[in-house]
């Protein structure tokens, strides 16, 4: 959030409230900008309140990319998958091949 948004709430929020609304302005403008983002408002209503916000025009694109990141980052990686399937694929051969050793010694073959 823009610093100079932030000091104007914080002026109105301490008209409002005194000392205490100053203290409140940072948690309620956290929870106003979340509650915008979650909700499914159309772009034509929220790029303006995000621009008022993050006092740039930039704030936006700054949201989507935040976005991007968030999904890339609970997605996970393909090589992730591949070496755990790799080791799990591992762990079961070692383990036929300990069984069919243990019964070759059990039948006397060598």
């Amino acid at each position: 959030m823009h610093p100079v948004v932030m000091m104007a709430l914080m002026m109105l929020f301490q008209a409002m409230m005194g000392i205490t609304g100053m203290f409140m302005t940072v948690p309620a403008m956290a929870a106003a900008k979340y509650y915008m983002l979650s909700m499914n408002m159309p772009p034509a209503v929220l790029d303006p309140l995000l621009m008022c916000i993050e006092g740039t025009e930039q704030g936006p694109h700054m949201n989507f990319v935040e976005q991007q990141r968030a999904s890339q980052e609970k997605e996970p990686d393909s090589d992730e998958l591949e070496s755990e399937y790799d080791e799990e694929e591992e762990d079961d051969l070692e383990q036929e091949l300990q069984d069919k050793s243990r019964n070759l010694q059990e039948n006397g073959h060598r």
